[in-house]
């Protein structure tokens, strides 16, 4: 049975003139009263989208900036806005050409930098509403999506200019014939596995995170020492490379009474402490093609301290190590991870390929160590 239906616009649902198809929304009715839901998906701004859907918007989805921002029943649900640090770095690449228009999609509206009439009749064919900017410093929103237009010809101009933003956290990819279109890459999760021994070889992780322990023990993370690699020449700082996304609930994500779990479907899920430190958590890595060493430290407290973030060294330190962090490939390019494993360990592209396949072949989790990247 059919619960959704989402269409691309350009090209798709839209006609060579940009217009909906005249019965769109009788059908769309028609779906609604069969309990199907619709939701729209494209490249463009959501203001441009919300025009040919207007009456309806609160009874749909809206996918727009090529995902970066989303829309359910007339209320965001998720947006992924691109750091300043990059959009000045493609902008200083952006100046490196003539005759081309570059847009940076925002919430409120697409800024459009000085270009030629002709790139602007263009870009305000997309974009519902334009304005006209001269430095970034006159922005005031979100940005989710780069938009570049490149009249001679995208592929064979421009694109490889900008495709390298691809190793530093971006997806570049080509719309069409004269466009570039600019956005994060999405969330990569790396996870690292702690597991502590007594003296006589036992593993004591559970006396860590059970009673009293988990108010007296916390993580805390430092990452420094960063450095490009491969093909990558930029050196980002610690925000601009990584994150760390503290969660202090268990797996189930039940809520937590009294110091044991409760079992009620029904229960509240857990919820955030606000010093943002504790036992359980991930990383979000924002860059690929980067090393820099990770400190791991654990802090002793008499009772849970407050005010304090991931990143804080404590006065009381029971353990203090430092791990070296080589990024390389971003886990969704497969077709990098050869490149990378014979770059990272020298040795032939064969004994790569062999590796993968036994561990393919093997009963490995794919959690286990024993598998790279």
């Amino acid at each position: 049975m059919i619960k959704l239906i989402i269409s691309d616009m350009d090209g798709t649902l839209l006609n060579s003139r940009h217009e909906l198809p005249k019965d769109f929304m009788c059908v769309f009715e028609q779906l609604r009263q069969r309990g199907i839901y619709f939701c729209a998906a494209s490249g463009r701004q959501y203001l441009s989208l919300l025009q040919f859907f207007d009456p309806i918007k609160d009874d749909m989805a809206f996918i727009s900036e090529n995902g970066a921002f989303v829309n359910v029943n007339g209320k965001e649900v998720y947006q992924n806005a691109i750091a300043p640090y990059y959009i000045q770095q493609v902008l200083e690449r952006y100046r490196q050409f003539t005759g081309m228009a570059v847009g940076l999609c925002g919430k409120k509206a697409t800024y459009l930098f000085p270009t030629t009439p002709y790139a602007e009749e263009q870009v305000r064919i997309y974009h519902h509403t334009v304005v006209k900017v001269t430095d970034l410093s006159e922005i005031e929103d979100d940005i989710f999506q780069i938009t570049l237009l490149d009249p001679r010809g995208a592929r064979e101009h421009s694109f490889p200019a900008f495709s390298s933003f691809s190793q530093e956290g971006l997806k570049v990819t080509i719309s069409g014939a004269y466009w570039i279109d600019i956005t994060n890459a999405g969330v990569s999760l790396y996870g690292i596995e702690l597991i502590f021994y007594d003296k006589n070889g036992k593993r004591v992780n559970a006396q860590l995170s059970t009673g009293k322990n988990p108010d007296r023990y916390q993580f805390f993370f430092i990452a420094d020492n960063f450095a490009a690699v491969a093909s990558n020449t930029t050196v980002p700082t610690q925000a601009e490379a990584l994150d760390y996304k503290y969660r202090d609930t268990n797996p189930e994500e039940l809520y937590i009474k009294g110091g044991s779990f409760d079992k009620n479907p029904n229960a509240p899920k857990g919820v955030l402490r606000q010093e943002q430190i504790g036992l359980k958590g991930f990383f979000e890595v924002k860059r690929t093609y980067i090393n820099f060493d990770l400190r791991i430290i654990l802090g002793l407290f008499a009772s849970k301290p407050a005010n304090l973030t991931y990143n804080t060294v404590p006065a009381n330190k029971v353990l203090d190590i430092k791990i070296p962090i080589h990024i390389y490939t971003d886990l969704l390019r497969e077709d990098k991870t050869v490149e990378d494993a014979v770059r990272e360990f020298g040795v032939s592209k064969e004994e790569i390929e062999k590796d993968q396949s036994d561990i393919l072949s093997s009963n490995l989790s794919p959690e286990s160590s024993g598998t790279f990247l």
